[in-house]
């Protein structure tokens, strides 16, 4: 049974000629807008993943010139000083900000928080902050933190004092910049879906990137004051000198520990039985002497 009548067959055949051309056509183009944007987006990616490396190079850089100066043996006191100062400012900032009454004021915690940083017990009790002015609370507190850090270089002298400000500032540097940079690479990894909030990634990665170098350097030198106050030094204990006596008494023997003695030796040769005696009799030994 035939569906088609072959002049109709034809017409259908004929038709699809004719419209083949255009759907390709149709098709191709919209395989090329597909790849093009395809293309776009990953070009833009490479783009930001170089820009994502430029911020963190900037980074790289400061952190850098910041160990390399260590590393060259510079005077570390002032920066550091500089830091328990600012370290001291967030802390107040935290518990007695000016901008607030000093009636809300959380004192018993900063007395808490200052005791972390710097041994604040030994100039005053927690109920002396209340009666210090608010005007003179901040200025009276880095007083007390600057005479804490002299009184530690009195203890531990300054070529000590000097040596051991290097030595923590490397240590923390070394460690605070690894898990920073952890941090950027998870920052960095999720970042992108930021464009489908209608928010520019790299305009996020850099606000977010700076934020976090901000955490970095308060946590460095935070550890770094507190690890200035903490840190016991041990001394190396000096080996008693030797008596100029000590050799002549070793070889003379002591009280406490005379010379074992030594067995006595023959000196003279043993006699056999058979051997002529020798009180000079002509006798044999046995015969004569030996006996006696």
């Amino acid at each position: 049974m035939r569906l088609f009548a072959p002049e109709r067959l034809d017409f259908l055949l004929g038709g699809w000629e004719e419209c083949q051309p255009l759907e390709y056509g149709i098709v191709s183009r919209t395989i090329e807008n597909a790849q093009h944007k395809v293309e776009l987006h990953n070009f833009s990616m490479r783009q930001h993943l170089l820009q994502y490396d430029d911020v963190k190079n900037l980074q790289r850089e400061v952190i850098y010139g910041q160990r390399r100066k260590v590393l060259e043996g510079a005077d570390l006191r002032e920066s550091i000083l500089a830091s328990l100062g600012r370290v001291l400012e967030a802390r107040l900032r935290e518990y007695a900000n000016p901008e607030v009454h000093p009636e809300e004021w959380e004192l018993d915690k900063l007395y808490q928080a200052l005791y972390e940083i710097f041994p604040i017990h030994l100039f005053m009790r927690p109920e002396e902050l209340r009666d210090l002015p608010p005007a003179d609370l901040q200025e009276h507190l880095q007083e007390l933190a600057a005479q804490a850090y002299r009184n530690r270089e009195l203890e531990l002298t300054p070529e000590v004092m000097r040596e051991l400000e290097r030595m923590i500032t490397q240590r923390v540097i070394d460690a605070k910049w690894v898990d920073h940079l952890d941090a950027m690479e998870f920052l960095e990894e999720g970042i992108g879906l930021r464009g489908y909030a209608g928010v520019d990634p790299l305009v996020a990665f850099r606000k977010e990137a700076y934020d976090q170098w901000e955490l970095l350097q308060a946590s460095m030198q935070e550890e770094i004051v507190k690890l200035m106050f903490r840190v016991q030094v041990a001394r190396e204990q000096q080996r008693p000198q030797p008596s100029p006596f000590a050799e002549v008494y070793a070889s003379h023997g002591g009280d406490d520990e005379p010379e074992p003695q030594q067995p006595a030796r023959r000196d003279s040769k043993k006699v056999g039985r058979n051997d002529p005696c020798p009180c000079g009799s002509g006798k044999k030994y046995k015969k004569c002497c030996l006996n006696s």
